[in-house]
């Protein structure tokens, strides 16, 4: 073999391996990125698997953005309306809108539109979930919020709550690493 003919030879080699490394990493953050979706939309849980806590009841300040959509806004409003007992909720704001205090707080709001109330579930307009991709540039495989505004309420609620929740777990982190080590040189790839 001449010299050229091994440089071409060791060329094809290490384009195998990059193909096998892009595939197998691909792979990794896609399944990583399943978990991760996983633990915080279905269970419910933090990177270190506690609880995301449970819905506020402190009574709340309600206009109609405050609900998912404008026909749920309506009808609780309208209901209220006609409640004799619900007239003192209502304040108008400086700007001359009308608000409603909730007494049963954010609970409440998600219960008047038959939403669960157990768990934080993080999935009032579906808008953060929506929002979370893997992402792969430059040789960086990543797992982004890819809307600036749902990247401040994430932030926003880890700090409030005290909870490090959008980061990758110590067993998603593993079985990744797992899956890089099990597959990267596996026969076939």
């Amino acid at each position: 073999m001449t010299p050229k003919e091994a440089v071409n030879e060791i060329k094809i080699i290490v384009d195998t391996i990059d193909e096998n490394l892009l595939k197998v990493m691909d792979g990794a953050l896609n399944n990583l990125y399943g978990e991760f979706m996983e633990r915080i939309f279905n269970d419910r849980k933090d990177a270190n698997e506690s609880s995301l806590g449970q819905y506020s009841t402190k009574p709340t300040l309600i206009g109609a953005k405050s609900f998912r959509n404008k026909g749920e806004s309506d009808r609780f409003f309208k209901s209220q309306t006609k409640d004799e007992n619900s007239k003192s909720n209502w304040r108008t704001l400086k700007n001359g809108k009308k608000a409603f205090i909730l007494n049963g707080g954010y609970k409440e709001l998600r219960s008047v539109q038959g939403l669960q109330v157990g768990e934080i579930d993080l999935q009032y307009r579906k808008e953060l979930l929506k929002s979370i991709a893997p992402n792969v540039e430059a040789g960086r495989f990543t797992i982004e919020i890819t809307s600036e505004k749902e990247f401040k309420k994430a932030r926003g609620f880890e700090k409030r709550k005290g909870k490090s929740v959008f980061f990758a777990s110590e067993k998603e982190t593993e079985n990744a690493l797992n899956y890089i080590s099990e597959n990267l040189f596996k026969d076939g790839n």
